[in-house]
């Protein structure tokens, strides 16, 4: 029996070189057979999933950096995930601008990609030297002229806010520009242990604010509408795999350290997370075994916590009632009431004003202080 299981996630924990700010599970490949190693195990853990899931509705190559290893060794992926697909799927990949060129572009049309997500992350040159990136304000351009040659008619374009001397008003004219159907503004988050994180002196939450506004106010102008926190879009291209994230759906994460979230067959959700270590990754595969780790079971107050938190970073906020129904919590009316200011409850939705946006994560903690 096929379960509502709609998105799946595939992790490909490669790059040339990690980047100065990246916390994600991601290092250039170490060993001769590294790479080998893994899409063998990947291709296993996929074809197990399949045994239960198909038809999924998006699909979401993610990374590390999906572009960055040969086309030969993701062949076999392809080949699988290709089968897997809905016919109206959304079938995204994650890539550096520095690595796509025709052939790539065509590899990836010929096996059913039709959405491209660029991590340009700036259109300066220094602020992309100083974060460490590859690609260049040039092979940016490039990368993006390629992919529309080559048919794709859904791209999403990455940018990152809040790089101290970095020219935003250059970046999104140059982004603009371009008229990619998505653009995703992500806020530069320090992380421990990451280079970045030693001496690097962040811009004081008004300093982001002011960028963060500036962007939004520049693509609304331009027909992109602020669909969640960080993402822009035209009309009918919002990101799919993401937007279930959001709205609270179930989804396969296969590969090293990925993470999923699924329902349990005694029908409690739970979540879990692959191993990270490539040896234990493989050889529970080669027994047929899934490499899941961490699985955790949500209690009913996790749910309404989590749903809160995921659907106050859409514009249109959540469902109270599919809050109610899925956690059978609910938010009190003179809780609400009390949090107006940064609330907006009217209309069978619960979203956050413009001031509650500014301190999100606070209201959401002060949201799950008053579910009952």
């Amino acid at each position: 029996m096929t379960l509502p299981v709609r998105a799946l996630y595939v992790h490909i924990p490669f790059c040339k070189s990690k980047c100065v700010y990246c916390d994600f599970l991601s290092s250039p490949p170490t060993g001769g057979d590294c790479l080998e190693r893994y899409f063998h195990a990947l291709e296993n853990e996929i074809s197990l999933y399949s045994q239960a899931y198909t038809q999924f509705e998006t699909i979401y190559i993610g990374g590390g950096t999906p572009s960055f290893p040969p086309i030969g060794r993701m062949e076999g992926i392809f080949r699988l995930l290709q089968k897997l697909a809905a016919p109206s799927a959304e079938y995204t990949i994650e890539a550096n601008p520095d690595d796509i060129t025709p052939a790539i572009a065509e590899f990836w049309r010929e096996h059913g990609i039709n959405r491209v997500s660029m991590g340009f992350q700036s259109m300066n040159a220094a602020a992309l030297r100083f974060l460490g990136r590859r690609n260049s304000p040039g092979q940016n351009r490039t990368a993006y002229e390629i992919a529309r040659r080559a048919g794709f008619r859904n791209i999403s374009a990455d940018m990152i806010l809040a790089v101290r001397g970095d020219n935003i008003d250059n970046t999104l004219a140059e982004i603009a520009g371009m008229a990619p159907e998505h653009v995703s503004a992500y806020h530069l988050t320090i992380e421990e242990g990451t280079p970045l994180s030693k001496g690097y002196s962040v811009l004081s939450d008004d300093e982001y604010m002011e960028q963060y506004w500036q962007t939004a106010e520049f693509l609304e102008k331009r027909g992109y509408r602020r669909y969640e926190v960080s993402n822009y879009a035209r009309p009918g291209f919002e990101s799919r795999h993401n937007s279930n994230y959001w709205d609270y759906g179930y989804y396969i994460g296969a590969g090293l350290g990925a993470s999923g979230f699924l329902p349990g067959a005694n029908g409690i959700p739970f979540r879990y997370k692959n191993s990270i270590h490539l040896d234990e990754y493989s050889a529970g595969l080669e027994k047929g075994v899934l490499p899941q780790y961490n699985i955790e079971e949500l209690d009913n107050k996790t749910i309404a916590r989590e749903l809160i938190m995921l659907g106050l970073r859409k514009t249109d906020g959540f469902d109270p009632e599919q809050l109610t129904a899925l956690s059978g919590y609910s938010l009190p009316a003179d809780g609400l009431m009390e949090l107006s200011e940064w609330v907006d409850a009217r209309g069978g939705r619960v979203k956050l004003t413009r001031r509650g946006l500014e301190v999100m994560d606070n209201i959401i903690e002060k949201m799950w202080e008053i579910i009952r």
